[in-house]
């Protein structure tokens, strides 16, 4: 595909220029049309979009440790248009995307697109303690701009509900026991029989992999299923590229409640699961 034609994508109005940004990347689709990617935002836009977007995320212009603004900062009316449209309606896996996606421009330390979007945001607050919105030496109105979207972005990740796992049981005639796990909706996630000696912690880790989106995310940046990975690298190396792919845990924050309301928080991993049931 060439970089240099000027068609704009008919979901987020991105240009292919746009992707330039990705110098030295692995990304292979850049098209949030290409229809067998899972979606991210109310748009129907993929992975690679919202990957984009975080590639956007750069310091204030003016920056503290260094006494003077940055005078070679600057970002399009395109771009804030394209980031605007893309962050509006981030859907649940968009979420997952951001909180277990590694940010691959940091080659020293691990942190997440969510870990990203944090520290850009305080670097930004930061800056604005030292000088106005209009001082700045750029245009301020994009500068607005750009600082909304991130604050909406953070605040998107902070406001995401938890998930919230119902955890009932019965001893069985053979004396184990039987244990069920819904979801508020009343969706069942786990429906078996364990031993009376499993402890909370490996029940909850069970648990953990059933709340998996069935996806991962791919070298593209974009979301397919298992099916979708068979498909386009064959039988033999399918296995082994869904193993290497970024899985994705609906929630990083999941709470799990007896019938009677009781959490089964931190302090009673160690407990046996049937004590408390």
């Amino acid at each position: 595909m060439a970089v240099g034609n000027d068609k704009l994508c008919e979901f987020c109005h991105r240009s292919e220029k746009s992707f330039e940004v990705y110098e030295g990347s692995n990304l292979k689709t850049l098209w949030c049309d290409t229809k067998d990617g899972a979606v991210v935002n109310s748009l129907g836009c993929t992975g690679a979009c919202l990957f984009w977007c975080i590639h956007q995320i750069r310091n204030p212009p003016y920056l503290e440790a260094m006494g003077h603004f940055d005078n070679e900062w600057s970002i399009s009316d395109d771009v804030c248009s394209s980031l605007e449209r893309i962050c509006d309606g981030i859907n649940e896996t968009g979420y997952a995307l951001l909180s277990n996606m590694i940010f691959p421009h940091f080659r020293t330390f691990a942190m997440t697109l969510e870990g990203w979007v944090y520290e850009a945001w305080f670097r930004w607050e930061h800056a604005f303690e030292f000088c106005r919105l209009q001082d700045f030496p750029c245009d301020f109105l994009n500068v607005r701009r750009f600082w909304a979207i991130l604050t909406a972005l953070k605040e998107g990740i902070e406001n995401l509900p938890y998930v919230c796992v119902t955890v009932a049981g019965r001893q069985t005639e053979d004396g184990t026991f039987r244990v069920v796990a819904t979801r508020m909706s009343g969706a069942i996630i786990s429906d078996r029989t364990v031993s009376r000696t499993m402890s909370v912690l490996d029940f909850k880790q069970g648990i953990d992999h059933q709340l998996m989106l069935p996806m991962r995310v791919a070298s593209d940046f974009n979301i397919y299923t298992k099916a979708a990975f068979l498909s386009y690298y064959g039988e033999w190396f399918a296995a082994s590229k869904w193993r290497s792919a970024c899985a994705l845990p609906i929630a990083n924050d999941i709470r799990f409640l007896t019938v009677d309301g009781m959490e089964l928080g931190s302090d009673l991993d160690a407990g046996f699961l049937a004590d408390f049931l």
